[in-house]
Formats: structure tokens, C-alpha cells, sequence
């Protein structure tokens, strides 16, 4: 009889357990929240036409075909992160030129979309602005690394690229934080220009001149 109890008892324990936690994961469930997150879009002569064309950020999903959530509220860190790239995301940069090819960021980088977007002028006297960027990497480190881009013949082209330290960077637009920030990439000659780089042997910043002319 006693054993009868105690079987009883433990059954009755189960379930409630496996009632309460159905239910904290219905809660759970409940309180996630996509999060679209910020999309640049820049403007500039980038193919040397002698007009303004607008590029843009399009984060895709190869599961949905639509725009994909770069976040999600309402998880931890690990398991947003993990939702995001379950989504198989595609992170473009689209003009509306349609004489220029859109570029497309390598999946092995898992992007979570661009961490820095930006027009940086005709760096290297051709009568064509260049672009840099730098993406949100789905990692937790501070290094990344920056890229240089021109139009060549109306594909995307990379000229240079550096590391860089990611807390150097402005926040995203989004956001409201007044940081102090720093110029990656400084034009000092015709085809010369200074970039702010980091040493991962000292852990600080140097400043490298590149010579464009050589890319």
C-alpha cells in the first residue's frame, strides 16, 4: 500500500513538472519578439558617371525569401544569435544602378547584417567615390575588420582592408548612444590615404599610409 503511495505521488509530481514547465515555455514563447534591426542606405558617384547612385543593406532569409530578423527579443544572447543564423541569412549591398552588380558577403563570415557603412569620397582620383564597411560578425569579439571597395567595370571591387577595433566604430543609428568615435580612413594625397588600424601585438591603434595607386 505504502509503495502504492509513493508511486502515486511521484506520477502526481511528474506531472505537475512537466505542467509547469509546458507552461514557462508558453510564456517563453509569448515574449519573443523579432527584431528587423537598422538597414543602411548611402548615396554617391560610386561608378564615376557623374550622377548619384543609392546603395542599400538587404538582409535576406534563403528559408522565408524575405527579409530576415537580425535579433530577437526576449532570449538570451546564445540563443538569439542561434535564431538568427537558423533563418540562413544573405546579406547584400544593392544600388540602384542597374549598370552595377549587387555584392553579395560570403556566408563563412556569419554577417548579421553591416556593424558600418559608409561613402568615403573619390579616395583615389578617378572621378569615383570608393565605400568602406564593416560587418556585424556573429561573434563576441571586439577586432573586425574594415573593408575598401570601388566600382570597376559595374562590379564591386576590393582595394584594401584593415583590422580595426570594433568599439572605435559609431553606434548604429538605432541606437542612442553618444560615444566618442574615430576616422578610419583619411585621404592625404592623390591616390594616398592613412587608415587607423589595429595592432594585435600592442593592442592599440597605428596609423598606415596606403597607397591606392598599388591596389
Amino acid at each position: 500500500m505504502k509503495s502504492l503511495i509513493r508511486i502515486t505521488s511521484a506520477l502526481t509530481l511528474m506531472a505537475c513538472c512537466i505542467q509547469l514547465q509546458s507552461q514557462a515555455q508558453s510564456v517563453t514563447a509569448g515574449q519573443v519578439k523579432s527584431v528587423r534591426g537598422h538597414r543602411f542606405s548611402i548615396s554617391g558617384d560610386f561608378n564615376g558617371d557623374g550622377k548619384h547612385d543609392t546603395v542599400k543593406e538587404v538582409f535576406l532569409s534563403k528559408k522565408t525569401k524575405q527579409e530576415a530578423a537580425k535579433w530577437y527579443k526576449g532570449l538570451n544572447d546564445d540563443a538569439a544569435l542561434n535564431k538568427v543564423l537558423s533563418q540562413k541569412p544573405v546579406l547584400m549591398l544593392v544600388s540602384d544602378n542597374r549598370q552595377t552588380d549587387t555584392l553579395f558577403i560570403g556566408d563563412n563570415l556569419r554577417p548579421l547584417g553591416f556593424r558600418y557603412l559608409k561613402n568615403e569620397g573619390d579616395l583615389d582620383n578617378d572621378g569615383a567615390d570608393e565605400l568602406s564597411y564593416v560587418i556585424d560578425a556573429a561573434d563576441y569579439s571586439n577586432i573586425n575588420v574594415c573593408f575598401i571597395l570601388s566600382v570597376r567595370n559595374g562590379k564591386w571591387t576590393y582595394r584594401y582592408s584593415f583590422d580595426i577595433a570594433e568599439n572605435w566604430l559609431p553606434s548604429l543609428p538605432c541606437n542612442n548612444n553618444k560615444e566618442k568615435t574615430f576616422d578610419l580612413i583619411k585621404k592625404i594625397g592623390k591616390k594616398q590615404i592613412r587608415v587607423r588600424t589595429y595592432d594585435a601585438d600592442t593592442g592599440e591603434a597605428e596609423f598606415n599610409v596606403v597607397d591606392l595607386s598599388e591596389m
